[in-house]
């Protein structure tokens, strides 16, 4: 896939970054979440993602097999169960 198809996006500053090389690089503030958009030039297409921490460097995947529900779902269940 190229490097034009997704952006990064900080929601909650209504932020988004191309990529280049594979990389995206957006300053944000250290209790922001970061995720995988479609970018805007790809108007008929929609991807869900899950909000992630950010962090000094974050690698987003897009993982179409899954929906990100299903994935959160199973994510909470893991870490709910896995000490027991």
């Amino acid at each position: 896939m190229t490097n034009d198809v997704f952006v990064a996006e900080a929601p909650e500053q209504g932020r988004t970054a191309k990529f280049y090389n594979g990389v995206a690089i957006m300053r944000l503030p250290e209790d922001a979440k970061i995720q995988l958009a479609i970018s805007k030039a790809f108007p008929d297409f929609k991807y869900d993602d899950v909000p992630q921490d950010v962090a000094g460097e974050v690698v987003l995947v897009a993982d179409c097999s899954a929906s990100p529900g299903i994935k959160s779902f199973f994510d909470a269940m893991n870490e709910q169960f896995k000490n027991k």
